[in-house]
């Protein structure tokens, strides 16, 4: 399993122009982040988490349609993952608020 931690910049992407189901890879992430899923046309995106010592992941969030959702928990990892698809090219970020080091 691949995990990536975020460092210096302050918007990281989870998923990339996504054309089809697919899950996105594991980010450390500080408590205050927003997170941001456009090109949504007949989809599922769901934004999940895990604590640093689970291998289960949990759902934090799910759209269908474009939209932003704030978080402020310490949730360990998150990914973002398309679990329906039909139609739309998807990219899903998140922003963080708040300073933090790995």
């Amino acid at each position: 399993m691949t995990y990536q931690t975020l460092s210096d910049n302050r918007t990281i992407t989870l998923l990339d122009g996504a054309t089809t189901t697919s899950t996105g890879q594991w980010f450390r992430l500080p408590k205050d982040k927003v997170f941001s899923v456009s090109g949504i046309t007949t989809a599922t995106v769901v934004i999940e988490y895990k604590t640093h010592d689970s291998e289960t992941a949990t759902t934090l969030s799910t759209f269908t349609a474009d939209g932003t959702t704030a978080n402020s928990d310490s949730l360990g990892y998150v990914r973002a993952r398309v679990s329906a698809y039909t139609s739309g090219t998807i990219s899903v970020y998140c922003s963080v608020t708040d300073r933090w080091t790995p």
